[in-house]
């Protein structure tokens, strides 16, 4: 169980419900967390940070792990390289090979000077990442994938505007019917 600690961040991993074991401290180079997600048998954690990776050269780090949260591996350069985004979202499918997250602003660490937010995913647990970014579009405030991964839908901060994606963000509709803050998807 993950959460946003008043000190410094640790992870934790509960064999039952009673006997907590801390396992590693994680960095959250000045920034907070702002959301986590997990596989439905929980192998699978993914954990944003937000407003970190203060400094040149540093990203902000976006942590995975694919052993129950015993170890954690920070992707933020492979998600977004040369990038310090805002990561503001993730989620995780059932089976914890896809992944998705989302950030609010991004700046370009090797020019910089600000860089395109934009919506992320992996297919093979957090190893490697693609851009899915819709295009001509930035600014996210929350992403969701389905159980089954194929389904993807995100939230553009800015406008509320909602986009969704059934091919694995390959292509994306976008309707702009109110002002969306928040939403959730149930497994398919």
């Amino acid at each position: 169980m993950l959460g946003r600690p008043l000190h410094s961040p640790k992870a934790f991993a509960a064999t039952n419900l009673y006997d907590w074991t801390k396992l590693e401290d994680i960095d959250r180079l000045g920034g907070y967390y702002s959301d986590t997600a997990r596989s439905a048998n929980g192998s699978h954690l993914l954990l944003s940070v937000a407003q970190g990776g203060q400094g040149t050269g540093v990203e902000s780090p976006l942590y995975v792990s694919s052993d129950y949260g015993v170890s954690w591996q920070n992707v933020a350069g492979l998600a977004d390289e040369g990038v310090r985004n805002n990561w503001e979202s993730v989620d995780v499918s059932n089976d914890g090979q896809i992944m998705v997250a989302s950030s609010n602003d991004g700046y370009n660490i090797d020019t910089d000077s600000d860089a395109t937010a934009k919506l992320v995913k992996s297919e093979d647990g957090g190893t490697t990442w693609e851009n899915i970014t819709p295009d001509g579009s930035d600014d996210w405030r929350k992403v969701v994938v389905s159980g089954d991964g194929n389904t993807i839908a995100a939230i553009r901060s800015n406008s509320g505007e909602v986009f969704i994606s059934e091919n694995g963000g390959s292509s994306w509709a976008g309707s702009s019917f109110g002002v969306w803050i928040m939403f959730a998807m149930f497994a398919k």
